[in-house]
């Protein structure tokens, strides 16, 4: 599966960004790997 979310921390800040062209489209493998992408970022006590 190709990575659809570009995950970058910026001091205390944690962004996603969605990267799936030509639509962004969202569908089940989106939401699973959004899951795996936001999991850790709640998980850090610096990420606000």
């Amino acid at each position: 599966m190709a990575t659809m979310l570009r995950l970058e921390r910026q001091g205390p800040l944690a962004i996603l960004t969605l990267d799936r062209p030509p639509a962004n489209a969202l569908d089940r493998d989106f939401f699973v790997e959004l899951c795996g992408a936001t999991l850790p970022a709640l998980a850090a006590s610096d990420v606000h």
